[in-house]
């Protein structure tokens, strides 16, 4: 009876905990290691025990944000999904298809820097995709953007390839 209620109520205290805990320390230390992302763009099912809670109020306030903006609200002016920053260059965030921009040739290389989501399927069916996570509001290392910049530009040399989109 009520035993076993608040005993189900303290749990689910404890995951959120937990979950803003492990997210807090993942922003504090950089450490996107912490969502287990695969080299696949897939976050493991088992990561859910202890981010959660943080993965789900992240994702409603993301969601509901999308959702806003499909009915013509923004939060920010000019928000858009994606822009072309260079030829054959999209830069942007998380989208479930792959973006096109006018005169652009279709995105076959993506570039996915999430570490909070599982790359929708659209993104990982690309020829090229490299996942390399970081923690929002930051960057890759100096090594791995060097890497990844030298496959972008292997890959933009290619006068048959298509864009990029990171």
């Amino acid at each position: 009876g009520l035993h076993s209620v608040l005993l189900l109520a303290h749990a689910a205290e404890i995951w959120l905990g937990v979950g803003f805990i492990v997210a807090g320390i993942a922003i504090l230390f950089d450490a996107p290691c912490l969502y287990c992302k695969r080299r696949s763009g897939e976050i493991p099912l088992f990561v859910w025990l202890y981010l959660g809670s943080w993965l789900l109020v992240y994702r409603c306030f993301w969601l509901t944000k999308q959702a806003l903006a499909r009915c013509g609200l923004q939060c920010k002016a000019n928000d858009r999904l994606c822009d072309l920053v260079a030829d054959r260059v999209l830069l942007g965030r998380l989208t479930w298809s792959l973006p096109s921009v006018d005169g652009a040739p279709e995105v076959d290389m993506v570039v996915d820097l999430t570490c909070e989501w599982s790359a929708p399927l659209a993104l990982r069916s690309v020829d090229e995709y490299i996942a390399v996570p970081v923690v929002d509001t930051t960057r890759p290392p100096v090594d791995k953007l060097l890497e990844l910049t030298e496959l972008v530009l292997d890959h933009l040399a290619r006068p048959e390839a298509g864009s990029v989109y990171i």
